[in-house]
């Protein structure tokens, strides 16, 4: 088993961005406006950040995204979609 990971963690792969987008809203909640000009963004793209990023832990709301985040204990990997496709089908 590799050290630090705890089985049936459940594991999502997110980009860069996504990371980045997930980091703010984590660190104190503030809106799309704020964490756009936080990180250079435009506020539609932290949108769609955060539209991709509830799709792939199947949450709802910003605050769903979070309690699940920090409840579940996910296990984030960095990567693209073209990786997490590779990831799964070398299961």
């Amino acid at each position: 088993m590799t050290e630090g990971i705890t089985p049936g963690r459940p594991r999502i792969v997110l980009s860069p961005a996504e990371i980045a987008v997930l980091d703010e809203l984590l660190r104190d909640g503030p809106g799309n406006r704020e964490i756009g000009k936080r990180l250079h963004l435009a506020e539609d793209t932290v949108k769609t950040h955060f539209r991709k990023i509830m799709a792939k832990t199947g949450t709802q709301t910003r605050t769903e995204l979070a309690v699940r985040i920090m409840r579940d204990h996910y296990r984030i990997e960095i990567g693209t979609q073209r990786d997490a496709r590779m990831r799964a089908s070398e299961r």
